[in-house]
């Protein structure tokens, strides 16, 4: 319903059964650009971040891994949303501060 997947192509949409062992592969990829890193896990998020620092984490607070996350001590995720239609501001005002940080 959201029709996310019009703002992105195909081939920079990465989808894993175990996120953990794809991750730091998939963020040195990307090495050269800004990330937004979008899940329902807050432990994906948090290592990420220790990978990757600059990435910006987005956490979906919804469906049944959401409401299964405890607080992370000592990890706050860059943003929390609670549908995906919340997905495209984010990311465009944060595009919009990076832009004028450049």
């Amino acid at each position: 319903n959201t029709k996310i997947e019009s703002f992105f192509k195909e081939k920079h949409v990465h989808i894993f059964e175990n996120k953990e062992l794809g991750l730091s592969d998939i963020l040195n990829r990307y090495k050269d650009y800004k990330i937004f890193l979008v899940d329902d896990q807050l432990g994906v998020l948090r290592l990420a971040k220790k990978i990757r620092p600059s990435i910006s984490t987005i956490w979906v607070k919804r469906g049944p891994h959401a409401e299964k996350q405890k607080e992370i001590e000592g990890f706050i995720p860059d943003s929390m949303i609670l549908n995906l239609r919340e997905l495209i501001c984010i990311i465009d005002s944060n595009m919009i501060n990076y832009a004028k940080k450049s």
